[in-house]
């Protein structure tokens, strides 16, 4: 749709200064932020459990996209010891197998003489025979998985911020995500567990945009960074309790897949329907009586007063029956070299944030103990994450974050014993945890809030198009083992360098609508840190 040249300044003002507030004949005229803080608060008990529920989704996000760190890695085998009868004492005695040792080869041996650890079963590689020649096949899941992640975040990311809304298109994305892992579980071969990995991905993608969209849009805009960054905590604890769902299901993938659906499928059906939908999106749907309300329940449940003669201001007399859309932003320049180089930083943080985890498998660590260390990355990720957004440039934080990991990768490439390639694997994806954190609230704060929505589908996409070609690193790395690392550290640095351009969006306000973004920008009040680089 068409962007307005002008705006009523009178009715910008009321907006874009969250201390301000406009009296009419009709009462007192707030912003939603205004009223968060004047009214309902900032951040009472009423958001916290919204924000509990709704950060919940991200626990099965990363269940259903990291199990397959365990579902499709190559299982642990062994020599298959041969039975003889021993003549002198006239009992069966175990001898050696010719030709297979520990060091050996699988696939220059006889299928005879070794075996899988766990049974054919433990993950599709023994399912399937996904080795030797057959080894690139091995990646195409994980890939397809990320590329439903792409599809998804457009569509569902569009839905969310249109038709649907935040709350309806939750729900729908849990329930296609669920119902793919239990279908998954039935797979015949690779290529319809690869297809239907496709769906999961599909649907998973609407999880992580609308619990990040729907937890920060219902608080005040001092709260926003930090609850943005909480919301991973979920994350980390799917990914946390994933090496013990494995291990626990470590003879059959199916099982593992069931479990983790089962789970999802419960809290889509028992938490999901009573979470409130966001006042903000309600606003931009022409909804101003259904946003006060839930406005005036959050608030007496804060035990906080919102009078009735409080109303909503209306930044914007343009159509909105039409709502943003990816077009949106791709016609106004500003917006558009914005989202592009957002997109760039996405793309490599996916490729590294993504690929870490999957290439445990090649590091010469207990795989479920290595697995749990890195979900633990988090917990001390998002701990400095907020300690350092309220006084740290979001791009600083980000860069600095990127260029440690980039360092960490390069220690792994060229250091391949002893505990040391642990210990660096642990510290650079503790730092690129803080990156991939910092870089969604940095997205939610670069864009109002009427393409919001589809601003973080977009960097979701590109985040899903750089963790698409991570299984492919990580498949080279089990010839090559220093190649895989090389990649991530490449990618690290590009994302630290093109972090600079963006413009800082620390102690900015956030705005409602794209015309006052764009005035705002029209003013030329921003400081960038790259005079000469930085993005309007």
């Amino acid at each position: 749709m068409e962007i307005s040249d002008t705006l009523n300044q009178d009715l910008l003002n009321v907006s874009c200064f969250p201390d301000g507030g406009e009296k009419s004949e009709e009462g007192e005229q707030l912003s939603v932020d205004q009223i968060l803080d004047k009214y309902v608060g900032a951040f009472g008990r009423a958001q916290l459990a919204h924000v509990l529920i709704v950060s919940l989704g991200w626990a099965f996000d990363s269940m259903h996209t990291l199990i397959a760190v365990f579902a499709d890695a190559q299982p642990s085998w062994q020599c298959v010891n041969s039975k003889a009868l021993d003549s002198s004492k006239n009992a069966t005695v175990m001898l050696p197998p010719r030709w297979c040792s520990p060091q050996s080869d699988i696939c220059e041996m006889d299928p005879s003489v070794w075996e899988w650890v766990n049974g054919n079963g433990a993950s599709v590689v023994s399912q399937w025979d996904l080795i030797c020649h057959n080894k690139f096949k091995a990646g195409f899941p994980a890939s397809l998985f990320f590329i439903g992640c792409i599809l998804g975040a457009g569509i569902l990311g569009s839905l969310a911020d249109t038709c649907l809304g935040r709350k309806r298109t939750l729900i729908l994305s849990c329930l296609i995500m669920s119902v793919s892992g239990f279908l998954t579980a039935l797979s015949p071969n690779i290529w319809v567990y690869s297809a239907i990995r496709l769906i999961s991905g599909f649907g998973r993608a609407g999880v992580g945009i609308c619990s990040l969209v729907l937890s920060t849009e219902l608080v005040g805009h001092k709260w926003r960074g930090q609850i943005g960054l909480y919301g991973f905590l979920f994350f980390s604890a799917g990914f946390a309790s994933l090496p013990a769902i494995a291990y626990m299901t470590k003879s059959s993938w199916r099982t593992t897949y069931i479990f983790i659906s089962s789970l999802s499928m419960a809290y889509c059906c028992l938490f999901l329907p009573f979470i409130q939908e966001s006042p903000r999106w309600l606003i931009i749907r022409k909804q101003e009586a259904e946003a006060l309300k839930i406005l005036r329940k959050m608030a007496t449940r804060n035990n906080n007063h919102l009078p009735q003669n409080v109303g909503i201001s209306i930044t914007t007399n343009q159509d909105i029956s039409r709502a943003k859309n990816m077009k949106s932003i791709l016609e106004v320049p500003w917006a558009r070299r914005r989202m592009a180089v957002l997109m760039a930083v996405g793309a490599g943080t996916g490729v590294v944030y993504y690929g870490m985890p999957l290439n445990i498998g090649n590091l010469n660590f207990n795989p479920y103990i290595n697995t749990s260390l890195n979900a633990l990355m988090e917990v001390p990720a998002i701990a400095v994450g907020t300690l350092l957004l309220p006084i740290t440039d979001r791009r600083i934080l980000i860069s600095v974050s990127a260029s440690t990991c980039a360092l960490c990768c390069i220690v792994c490439s060229f250091v391949s014993n002893g505990w040391m390639p642990m210990i660096a694997e642990l510290t650079g994806f503790l730092a690129m945890c803080t990156t991939f954190d910092v870089v969604y609230v940095f997205s939610l704060e670069l864009f109002a809030t009427d393409v919001r929505s589809i601003a973080v589908a977009m960097l979701r996409q590109a985040i899903m198009a750089g963790a698409a070609m991570a299984p492919l690193a990580v498949v080279g790395g089990r010839t090559h083992s220093f190649l895989s690392f090389l990649v991530f550290g490449g990618f690290a640095v590009l994302s630290a360098l093109l972090t600079l351009i963006l413009p800082e969006t620390r102690n900015r306000p956030l705005y409602e609508t794209m015309e006052e973004q764009g005035e705002e920008q029209a003013g030329g009040t921003r400081k960038p840190f790259l005079k000469t680089t930085a993005l309007a």
